[in-house]
């Protein structure tokens, strides 16, 4: 099981802020040095952070399950976009006291993204070809266990067609949040 630490997980929140940072490079570019510095740096970080994420993601104590319920969620990242990246690229001239509440903002909802688990809200993994659902798997080994009974988490995976009935390779990534990077199987289908 991959369950970042909570010095990797901030790390991991920090990458999902990575095309904030890119945009605010652009902007800083023949404006301020240092500020086009320190944006380009972040936005190395951050690709470097995310990387050491997707190459451990996939490694653990992975299982076998058949998907018995299934929601896309895709939608979940253009909503954290819009609500937690704007503001930074919005704001360029700011006073002061502008920039500290914005980096307090930015502290707070990263201690809150950690806390939480929420792993799977990073623009990286779309820009990755990674799709998010909400998910019941059953494990195959036990088939007769209901339905009901199993605990809804996110997926993150590859599949762009996830249905019921799936036969996917997971592994656990924190609380309610599974990583199945591989295939999924259709040919396993109900």
């Amino acid at each position: 099981m991959f369950v970042p630490n909570k010095a990797f997980a901030f790390a991991l929140f920090l990458s999902s802020y990575c095309p904030a940072f890119l945009i605010l490079a652009v902007r800083f570019y023949d404006r301020s040095d240092l500020g086009f510095y320190v944006s380009s740096g972040l936005v190395a970080v951050s690709i470097f952070v995310f990387a050491a994420f997707m190459a451990a993601a996939p490694r653990g104590a992975r299982f076998r399950g058949r998907v018995v319920e299934v929601e896309p969620h895709d939608g979940e990242l253009a909503a954290y976009m819009a609500t937690y990246l704007l503001p930074f690229v919005m704001v360029f001239d700011a006073e002061a006291q502008d920039v500290l509440a914005l980096v307090l903002f930015f502290v707070i909802i990263g201690v809150l993204w950690v806390s939480t688990g929420l792993y799977y809200l990073n623009p990286l993994l779309a820009l990755c070809g990674i799709h998010i659902y909400m998910v019941r798997v059953r494990p195959v080994s036990d088939p007769s266990a209901p339905a009901d009974t199993m605990p809804r988490s996110f997926l993150l995976t590859r599949k762009t067609d996830l249905r019921e009935g799936h036969v996917i390779e997971a592994q656990t990534m924190g609380r309610s949040v599974l990583t199945s990077l591989g295939n999924v199987s259709d040919s396993d289908r109900v």
